[in-house]
C-alpha cells in the first residue's frame, strides 16, 4: 500500500532543499561576481533590476540541476532525505529521467505567483497530494521505507 507523503513533510523538505539551493546559488554569485567587482554593494548599485535577474536565473538552473540529479540518483533531495519521502513513478516504481526532469521543469510554474502559491494549493486539492509537476509527470511522493 502506498502511503502519501504528509504535506507538512513536503512543506519541510521543501524548505531545506530551498535553503540548500540558495546557498549554492549565491556562493556561486559570489564567486563569479568577486573576480569583477570589489564589493556587492558596488554591484547593486550597477545592476539593480538586472542583479535581481541574474541571481534568479542562477537559482532556477541551480534549481533544476540540484533536484534533478539527486532525484534520479536517489528519488531523494537531501531535504526529502532528512523527512524520509521519495519521489517514485505513480505505480511505485523508479521515475524515468524524463519524468524527474518534467517534474522539475514544472517547478518553475509550482513556484508562481510567489512561494509555491500553485504548488501548495495544487498539494492540497489534488489526490494523492501532487504538485503539478509531479501531475505532468505522473509521479507520487511518498513516505520512504
Amino acid at each position: 500500500m502506498v502511503i502519501y507523503a504528509r504535506f507538512e513533510s513536503r512543506i519541510i523538505a521543501g524548505i531545506m532543499d530551498f535553503v540548500i539551493t540558495l546557498a549554492i546559488t549565491f556562493e556561486i554569485f559570489l564567486l563569479v561576481t568577486s573576480m569583477e567587482f570589489r564589493s556587492i554593494s558596488t554591484l547593486w548599485s550597477l545592476l539593480g533590476v538586472p542583479l535581481v535577474l541574474a541571481i534568479s536565473g542562477i537559482l532556477a538552473v541551480i534549481s533544476l540541476f540540484y533536484y534533478s540529479c539527486f532525484e534520479l540518483a536517489r528519488g531523494q533531495t537531501p531535504g526529502k532525505a532528512a523527512m524520509k519521502i521519495r519521489v517514485v513513478n505513480e505505480d511505485g516504481s523508479k521515475c524515468r529521467a524524463i519524468q524527474i526532469f518534467v517534474r522539475n521543469v514544472v517547478r518553475i510554474i509550482d513556484f508562481l505567483p510567489a512561494f509555491y502559491i500553485l504548488g501548495l494549493s495544487s498539494i492540497m486539492l489534488t489526490k494523492g497530494r501532487k504538485r503539478l509537476g509531479d501531475i505532468a509527470a505522473k509521479t507520487i511522493i511518498i513516505k520512504a521505507d
